[in-house]
């Protein structure tokens, strides 16, 4: 019988999978093999054990929310900026924990996982600019409030976010109404 193909994509898809649904402790290759339907030598031809294969998917997965937000960066509009921002962030809530595994895993089992995790630092820190600067931006700008520190605002766009969508509004209605609690808060139109 012929070995059936995969590629990285792939992998990395169904690693994502069963990281949300087993978590980093429960997660193995005879897992992802069998989700794949591959046998667990061909994962080996890619990744030497499932620390590498996790810190490559973290890597990959904060490229792309980087590069999205790179592209949000481009608009002249601060509201509009920290929209895209937060939708962005909404788009791949259901992941966050999965960036948190990096507290788990031990850099020093290989060069390759050491890079990785600095990688994902690195893009944590570069999410991080982007977000000040358009806050910042905001703020100069008057739309945002400029007695908030940063930090702050960034944590309740941060803890917003995660607030699971119990109405199951469609995604932009629900993206549509954190944003606007994140702008406007929860205060009542004062009389």
């Amino acid at each position: 019988m012929a070995r059936k193909k995969t590629n990285q994509l792939e992998i990395f898809q169904a690693t994502e999978q069963l990281l949300i649904r087993y978590g980093y402790h429960s997660f193995q290759f005879k897992l992802l093999a069998d989700q794949l339907e591959i046998g667990r030598s061909t994962l080996y031809e890619y990744y030497r054990n499932k620390e590498e294969l996790i810190t490559d998917y973290m890597c990959h997965l904060m490229q792309k929310i980087i590069s999205d937000c790179e592209s949000v960066s481009k608009s002249d509009n601060s509201i509009e900026q920290l929209k895209g921002f937060v939708s962005i962030f909404m788009k791949y809530a259901h992941i966050h924990q999965i960036l948190q595994i990096t507290h788990f895993i031990n850099p020093k089992q290989s060069k390759s996982i050491e890079a990785n995790i600095n990688s994902i630092k690195s893009g944590h820190a570069t999410l991080n600019r982007l977000l000040v600067t358009v806050i910042k931006k905001g703020q100069a700008e008057n739309l945002l409030q400029d007695d908030i520190d940063v930090t702050v605002i960034i944590g309740v766009i941060f803890n917003t976010i995660t607030i699971p969508n119990m109405t199951r509004m469609d995604t932009n209605t629900w993206i549509e109404t954190i944003f606007e609690v994140v702008i406007n808060g929860i205060g009542g139109k004062q009389k």
